[in-house]
């Protein structure tokens, strides 16, 4: 029988080495370092990247919440809303971190985690356990879900299955359906992650129809810690705080439930739950010394829910250390807005889309029978002229989660192009992504961990599918976008020149500057598309001197437009000259510097203009001063 909340007497339980019995090591944040992960952070986002705590948890917290606000069981009776979750942030001090040093058992914890293995995040310094007693603010994550189902069922195993355990203490172990997002379990991995003491605390509210014995709330601590020996005793480095049912060797721990539940929730800090309203349901994570911060978490959240948030399927709310909050708005971030408008060229009715995006369907998988989906893609942007060194083409590949599952780098442009890859939402296609994807979710692989050759077949095929497409319909829209090139090897400047020596005779016009003092060369402009018919042209120009006596020279760098060519009226370029080189007062396209007998090298860059224009570039160097 649960306890009256005036009994409760907190404290830990380890779990011990036992021969014969099956074991495993707590420190499950350990399976991240394990996967190998490609770059997570392609083309422009590398500017920006993003901890990769922050990633997992933005993604692992919302897919776990939105696999239980579609549990069958909960939304059955009381229906499906739009998945709700709060991050929030918390700082204790004085009376109040005593007070939750005290309930969550602390102290204790920083006593046995001296005897942790070198390297152990719970042993490190920095950690709260290693300021227990100084005026440092103790912080808190509160991860919340509203309109959840709640970690259900009965912890009693002959009464059926826990989804309590489950979460929290197994491994590889999963009843969610084929197509969740999250079904490998993986879950508790990352939330151990994100505390850097290795500490969650979960408190679970369902509704009455879900119950099991009366039970409607469930408390329980875990912390994730490696193996470690106190004397003879070895332990695995689970430790559950919890209501401790019988002593020994291996203690019996089981959560809290109903009214200790809540009492203890409270006195952490969590906000109460009553199953009796459906907003209340679902689970509060609480991650002890969180290992991420506000800015970094909403940035992830953006990053990679803009479809489902895009779709008022999500809603995400983060809180500030301060009570401020951080507003969830991909929209706001140019490039991520690029992604959602082609993302919502897909969800618009044929032939309504902005003109600015071409939607194509993918090819058919022959052994499904079915496509296996849709992109939708636009011209790229560069946020800066900074930016073009990061530049590449990126599809962002989405399943029916709404979760971008990852960014695909395509070296494909200029120019380049943004896209957004939906799924087919058949179950079969959803089920075969979901068994496609490593633990951690972040790609869909050919050659996936699956012992059914049947489906690994299927699985092969599929995802090959989906990469072929995706790479042909943007290198088509590329080359589409791809303005004429003028193969023409010297200018209409230069032609003009050339045509007057021809009519008034050789050397009547003069030699061209430079033309016998040095050599020019130049490598093939790249033309990049900034935004909606617009683009930026860059190249190298290349310059030696031939006459062993000029030291010093003028280098100019022109680049004309057809409207500005009849009057000489070159656009302001961006150049990046080589050391020593400064640029003229008298001519910004200018720059003045030594000359040693090496090739010197000129990069240089056009301002945006029409897409529909062909640009005259014109070289010219000549001895300084002359």
């Amino acid at each position: 029988m649960p306890r009256h909340p005036t009994s409760i007497i907190m404290q830990w339980s380890w779990d011990r080495y036992q021969n014969g019995r099956p074991s495993a090591s707590g420190d499950m944040a350990n399976n991240f370092k394990n996967e190998g992960h490609q770059n997570l952070d392609p083309g422009l986002f590398g500017l920006s990247p993003i901890s990769n705590t922050a990633r997992f948890l933005s993604r692992e917290a919302i897919q776990n919440t939105v696999d239980a606000s579609r549990d069958l069981q909960f939304t059955n009776v009381l229906g499906e809303l739009p998945v709700e979750i709060t991050f929030r942030f918390v700082e204790l001090t004085g009376h109040k971190k005593k007070e939750f040093i005290s309930i969550a058992g602390l102290d204790e914890l920083r006593s046995r985690s001296e005897y942790l293995p070198e390297g152990a995040a719970a042993k490190s310094a920095g950690t709260c356990l290693s300021e227990l007693q100084s005026d440092k603010p103790l912080r808190l994550l509160y991860i919340e879900e509203h309109g959840a189902s709640g970690m259900y069922g009965p912890w009693d195993d002959e009464q059926g299955t826990s989804k309590m355990s489950l979460a929290l203490l197994s491994q590889n172990i999963s009843e969610k359906s084929a197509s969740a997002g999250g079904a490998f379990g993986h879950g508790k991995s990352v939330n151990a992650m994100a505390s850097k003491i290795r500490l969650n605390i979960a408190y679970s509210c369902f509704p009455a129809h879900l119950a099991d014995s009366g039970v409607t709330t469930r408390l329980l601590g875990v912390a994730y810690w490696p193996k470690y020996q106190i004397d003879a005793p070895r332990y695995t480095g689970f430790g559950l705080m919890g209501d401790v049912q019988s002593l020994g060797i291996q203690p019996i721990v089981e959560p809290w439930t109903n009214e200790a539940a809540n009492a203890l929730a409270t006195s952490l800090g969590c906000e109460l739950r009553k199953p009796s309203i459906r907003e209340h349901c679902g689970t509060t994570m609480l991650v002890v010394d969180p290992d991420v911060i506000p800015n970094d978490l909403r940035r992830a959240v953006e990053r990679y829910w803009w479809p489902a948030i895009s779709d008022k399927l999500l809603r995400v709310k983060i809180i500030n250390y301060d009570d401020s909050t951080e507003p969830v708005r991909p929209r706001l971030d140019p490039v991520l807005k690029s992604f959602e408008d082609a993302y919502q060229a897909l969800r618009t009715p044929s032939g309504q889309s902005e003109e600015t995006v071409r939607v194509k369907e993918c090819s058919k998988v022959d052994v499904l029978g079915v496509k296996s989906g849709d992109i939708a893609m636009s011209p790229a942007i560069a946020r800066s002229d900074d930016d073009l060194s990061k530049q590449s083409s990126l599809v962002a590949y989405v399943r029916g989660l709404g979760m971008v599952v990852k960014y695909r780098s395509l070296n494909i442009g200029p120019p380049f192009i943004f896209g957004a890859f939906l799924s087919n939402q058949t179950p079969e296609v959803e089920a075969l992504l979901n068994k496609s994807e490593p633990k951690t979710h972040y790609d869909w692989l050919e050659e996936p961990d699956e012992s059914n050759s049947g489906i690994k077949e299927k699985i092969k095929l599929l995802v090959k599918n989906i990469n072929r497409s995706v790479s042909r319909e943007v290198k088509d829209y590329s080359r589409s976008l791809t303005p004429p090139e003028d193969h023409r090897s010297i200018s209409f400047r230069e032609l003009d020149r050339e045509l007057k020596e021809m009519i008034s005779g050789p050397g009547k016009t003069g030699p061209k500057p430079g033309r016998d003092d040095f050599s020019i060369r130049r490598s093939h402009p790249k033309k990049l598309a900034v935004r909606e018919n617009q683009l930026k042209t860059t190249g190298k120009a290349y310059f030696q001197r031939i006459d062993e006596k000029i030291e010093s020279c003028e280098v100019t760098i022109r680049y004309f437009l057809p409207d500005e060519l009849s009057r000489g009226k070159s656009l302001i370029l961006k150049i990046d000259p080589p050391s020593g080189f400064r640029q003229s007062e008298d001519d910004p396209n200018t720059f003045i510097g030594p000359c040693d007998g090496n090739e010197f090298e000129f990069r240089w860059q056009t301002p945006p203009y029409d897409s529909t224009w062909i640009g005259e570039l014109d070289l010219e160097v000549k001895k300084h001063g002359s």
